[in-house]
């Protein structure tokens, strides 16, 4: 559509017309609230996993021991994602004057 416009060269201004069609830009406070979020979601799901692996070691004979790493390997990845951006978020918080 937009090359059909300049094509045309009926008086239409390209570039206003390309700024119109993109895609609205997130404000700085909607970045900062979705680090937020996903830093609690990979952080809570990061933490339920390790528990989940640490109650499986304990309880040793119903899990083998490939069964038991698996959760604590993606929960702590997950883990550290989460922290991750947690920390992004808290030290761009300051710099985001309302």
């Amino acid at each position: 559509m937009l090359i059909k416009a300049i094509e045309s060269n009926c008086g239409i201004n390209a570039d206003k017309l390309a700024e119109a069609l993109q895609k609205p830009k997130k404000s700085a406070r909607e970045i900062l609230n979705l680090r937020l979020l996903r830093g609690c979601i990979f952080s809570f799901i990061g933490l339920a996993l390790c528990i989940v692996g640490i109650v499986s070691l304990c309880m040793g004979a119903v899990f083998s021991a490939e069964h038991v790493t698996v959760p604590l390997v993606f929960g702590g990845a997950s883990l550290a994602i989460g922290l991750s951006y947690l920390v992004v978020y808290f030290v761009t918080r300051k710099q985001i004057k309302d």
